[in-house]
This record gives C-alpha cells, sequence and structure tokens, in this order.
C-alpha cells in the first residue's frame, strides 16, 4: 500500500510510515474486490503484498514469447506516456521517474489487483500471407504460480475452400504449477501430458512465500542512489516524430567504461547494505545473510575487472521530452563493431519501437491496446505489427477478462518428461505438427534446449564452497550441478 503523506510505497503491515512516521490510518485504504474465486481448487488466502511472485515466462513457446513483447511494452507505455517534468527538477529526476513508474506500475497492475485474471481469449498470428487462430479459455495466479490455458485452432485447409471430409481441428491443454509447465494435445503427441521442467536459477519458483516488497523496494531505492550519482547532458535537439519535426529536450546518461563501474558501485554497495533485500534474498536462496553480501562483493570486484581499461565502448540512454510530454526513448550501444541502436516512440494511441544495426533498421514494431469496461467483464485488444526484410508479422489479441476471476489447480499425475523423448518421438511430433504449421524448426530448438549439456567433458570452474560450476557449452557459460561435471577423484 502507499502512505497517505507522502505516496511512497510501505508493507501492508505498517502502522507507521518508515519514510515520514506518518500514522497509517487503515480506514483509508480502497477495498479492492478479487472476485469469487473457487477456494476448493487452491489455497487463494487474503492477498498480501510480500506473498507474491512474477509469473515465470517459457521463452521455448513462441506465443510466450510474443506475450512478453506485450507485457514489456506496456510497461513502459504506461510508464513515460505518464510522465510530466518541471524545467527547475534536477537531470536525474527524468530517469528516476521511469524507476518509481515502473515499481508504481507493477504495484497497481500486477502486485496489487492483478495478481490474477481468468477470461476467454482469441489469438490471431499472420505471417506474410499465412494466418491462424487460436481461441480458449486462460488463467493465471501469480501468488500462487498457477497459470491454465485451453485452446484450439481450425483445420489450415479451411482457409484454401477445400472440402473436408474428415477435419483435424488442433486442441491443446496447457498447465503451470511452480516451474512445472504441461501441454497435450490429441493431435500433436496423443492423450498423455508432455512435462517441460523450467530451470530456476534464481530460487524464486522454489520459494512458497517471500517477500517481493523487500525486493522491489531494495533495488528501486538502490537504483535511485546510483541514478543520482551519475552526470547527464542536456541539450536541445530536432527530430522526426510520427512524420514531423519537432522541437525536443535531449537528456542523456552516458556510460563509458568509467561511468558503467561507478553506476554499479553505487547500485551493489546500496544493496549490501539494505538489510531487508539482503535477508530476503538469503532466505530465497537457503543461505546465510553473509553468503549473500559476500555475492554482492565479488560482483563488485568482477566490475572493477571488467571495466578497468580505458575502452571505448559506451552506452547512451537518451529520453526526449517537452515541459509536458515525453516524445522519445532511445538507447545506443557502441560495444559491437556495428552500433546498436533501440528507438521508442510514444504516439497518442500506437506506440513504435525501432531496432537498428548499424545504419540498418533490423526490425520495426507497431503496438496499439484498447480496453473497454464492460457489466461483467472486460475487453482488451492488443494489435501488433512486426516487419523485418522476411517477415511481416501481425498479431492480435483479444481478451474478455471476467470480473470474478476464476483459477482451478490441477494434479497432472502422468506425464512424460520432454528430456526422455527419443529420436522416435520428435519424429512423431514433427510429423503431426507440420499438417498445422509449415516451419517446424522449433521443435528442434526445444531438443537442444533440453539436451544434457552438464556432462563431465565441459570445461568449468567450480568452487568447493558453491553447489553449482561455470562451464562453457557452445562458446557460452551455463550453471551445471558440480557432481555431474566434475570428475571423480581418484584413489589412493
Amino acid at each position: 500500500m502507499k502512505c497517505f503523506n507522502c505516496n511512497k510505497f510501505i508493507p501492508d503491515v505498517s502502522e507507521v510510515c518508515p519514510y515520514c512516521n506518518n500514522s497509517v490510518d487503515s480506514n483509508k485504504e480502497n477495498v479492492i474486490d478479487f472476485g469469487n474465486i473457487d477456494n476448493t481448487s487452491y489455497n487463494s488466502g487474503k492477498f498480501d503484498i510480500k506473498v507474491y511472485i512474477k509469473e515465470p515466462k517459457n521463452r521455448k513457446v513462441v506465443f510466450g514469447a510474443l506475450a512478453l513483447i506485450v507485457l514489456v511494452i506496456i510497461i513502459f507505455i504506461s510508464l513515460v506516456a505518464s510522465m510530466f517534468f518541471k524545467s527547475s527538477e534536477p537531470d536525474y529526476k527524468v530517469f528516476t521517474r521511469v524507476v518509481a513508474g515502473i515499481s508504481e506500475y507493477l504495484e497497481e497492475n500486477y502486485i496489487g489487483s492483478k495478481y490474477s485474471s481468468s477470461g476467454k481469449y482469441r489469438l490471431t498470428l499472420k505471417v506474410n500471407n499465412d494466418s491462424v487462430a487460436f481461441d480458449g479459455n486462460y488463467g493465471y495466479d501469480v501468488k500462487n504460480k498457477i497459470v491454465n490455458l485451453t485452446g484450439s485452432m481450425r483445420d489450415p485447409k479451411e482457409q484454401t475452400g477445400e472440402v473436408l471430409i474428415d477435419t483435424k481441428d488442433l486442441v491443446f491443454n496447457a498447465y503451470m504449477k511452480d516451474n512445472n509447465i504441461y501441454f497435450q494435445s490429441n493431435q500433436i503427441y496423443g492423450d498423455e501430458y508432455l512435462y517441460f521442467p523450467i530451470e530456476d536459477t534464481s530460487g524464486l519458483l522454489k520459494t512458497k512465500n517471500y517477500d517481493l516488497y523487500s525486493l522491489v523496494i531494495g533495488t528501486t531505492d538502490a537504483m535511485d542512489v546510483a541514478l543520482k550519482q551519475m552526470n547527464y547532458k542536456t541539450e536541445s535537439a530536432s527530430i522526426t516524430y510520427l512524420g514531423k519535426e519537432k522541437n525536443v529536450t535531449k537528456r542523456s546518461l552516458i556510460l563509458d567504461n568509467q561511468g558503467k563501474l561507478n553506476f554499479i558501485k553505487s547500485f551493489l554497495t546500496e544493496l549490501k547494505e539494505d538489510v531487508n533485500f539482503v535477508n530476503e534474498m538469503a532466505r530465497i536462496k537457503d543461505k546465510k545473510d553473509t553468503d549473500i553480501i559476500k555475492t554482492i562483493e565479488n560482483y563488485i570486484t568482477t566490475s572493477e575487472y571488467k571495466y578497468s581499461s580505458n575502452s571505448t565502448n559506451k552506452t547512451t540512454v537518451s529520453i526526449y521530452f517537452t515541459n509536458s510530454k515525453v516524445y522519445r526513448i532511445e538507447v545506443l550501444v557502441e560495444e559491437d563493431e556495428l552500433p546498436l541502436k533501440y528507438v521508442f516512440d510514444i504516439g497518442e494511441t500506437k506506440y513504435y519501437l525501432d531496432y537498428f544495426e548499424g545504419e540498418k533498421n533490423v526490425y520495426s514494431l507497431t503496438f496499439a491496446s484498447k480496453i473497454k469496461e464492460l457489466e461483467n467483464l472486460t475487453e482488451k485488444n492488443y494489435d501488433i505489427t512486426i516487419d523485418t526484410d522476411d517477415y511481416v508479422t501481425d498479431l492480435n489479441i483479444y481478451l474478455e477478462e471476467d470480473k470474478q476471476t476464476k483459477v482451478k489447480k490441477q494434479d497432472i499425475e502422468t506425464f512424460k518428461n520432454i528430456k526422455d523423448f527419443t529420436e522416435e518421438d520428435y519424429i512423431k511430433v514433427k510429423s503431426n505438427t507440420s499438417y498445422y504449421l509449415k516451419d517446424i524448426t522449433f521443435i528442434d530448438k526445444i531438443r537442444d534446449y533440453y539436451k544434457e549439456k552438464c556432462t563431465p567433458d565441459l570445461n568449468c570452474v567450480c568452487n568447493d564452497s558453491e553447489e553449482n560450476c561455470s562451464c562453457t557449452y557452445n562458446d557460452r557459460i551455463i550453471s551445471c550441478p558440480a557432481n555431474l561435471v566434475k570428475a571423480p577423484e581418484s584413489a589412493e
């Protein structure tokens, strides 16, 4: 909740604000109705801001990745579209407001009343001239780490006007609980559920309940401290904004190696001194407070070594604005042979993201959303267009969100682990999937992802006090359990 005096976020259990010492009047709190959740399905309990976990993301699923894009863009839209600046404010305020906006957006939309949702959905995907549509029901409960998703896809031959003797609609069920994802479709594999485990290196998925408030506020405060110590460049600029020339103020944070080191050290030092943050991380990681502090100190030492050289590489974050409106956020990364640039423009009803490699515009993304409140449900419509050299992808997501959320817990006892798949299993899945999709290369990527990587022949760096080792696999660093990669000691 917020303090009614200083407007900062404070724990629900607080009787006195830790920032301004103002007494918290519980009678002023807004009562939020979460709907009639089926308490027989799972232990919903009374919502508490300190008992929360953000929904994990399955990056192996194409539609999950697209949903992630939607979420990120919505967050940025909510942050910057409502930002107003005063010319008398310190330079860092432009950036610390973004950090505060992220915390506030999460509180209002995910940590707060939107921690659970359910309803109907329709997803339409068009790539060049090929299109496919799904519809079904969805439900998620972030607090209890549950996601339900059912859906069906019509026979793709219907689009060509062919007469079908035997229809072959794709029907599927997907379910996630904690760090387990299950998927079942008779048309793809049969009536048996497939199990996709999620690697949980953070420990967040394994922890039943934890104080997200301490983590979010600790990180926000540390970001504020670091940003206030940075140097900024302010100048007048003229940009082409939605086809028109616009005179704006450009404020930039330029991070060369020394700047990156100063930022990282300030940020991590503040985290290390935050008792609540350290205590909660220790509980999540099942370690001692001193272990967490030592880990943070090791990050600082590593950063001092990494950014010790006088390199010309730098990252510049710029915000283009007037006194009343933010028009553009731009990130320029000059650490490769070709500089990388991200340009995010905020329109009145649409939002635009362009990614450049050098002078080449690699892809453009357009996003628009509409929300309509009805008596028994909320209608949400999201339109996304991604334009690249080879593909133009149009994605529409339509949601009918229930006013009264219903999310049910399932117990799936019989399933097949994707890690146990044989070559015959993959051939079967590929053959069945090819009936619905032309490009099935993602199946090979799934197989590679779940391929056993932690083997004794890897080149690893192990610490006797750590359970995992850092190993090199296909030119990248992965984490492996020490007992799988460390060669056994020879007997004397």
